[in-house]
């Protein structure tokens, strides 16, 4: 597991540089780092995104990590 970097104060839970905008993942440690897209576009199709059963506070996680916490999710399914 790499190092945890803190979140940036004020940022959203994950997002660990600017300038380019750098996301970790809270489970692994995994880093995607902005390159050549908006920071919008980059924030979505990094796929570093929050499970939905986890609300207000919950971690941001690379794909290989969201999928699995969705796998084992006892709401599997249910959620849109």
């Amino acid at each position: 597991m790499a190092t945890q970097m803190p979140t940036l104060p004020g940022k959203a839970e994950g997002i660990v540089g600017m300038g380019p905008c750098v996301v970790q993942c809270r489970d692994c440690g995994a880093t995607a780092t902005q390159e050549g897209r908006s920071l919008a576009s980059f924030i979505i199709l990094a796929g570093f995104h929050f499970h939905t059963c986890e609300g207000r506070g919950g971690k941001r996680r690379c794909p290989n990590c969201l999928a699995a916490v969705e796998a084992a999710c006892p709401s599997r399914g249910k959620h849109s």
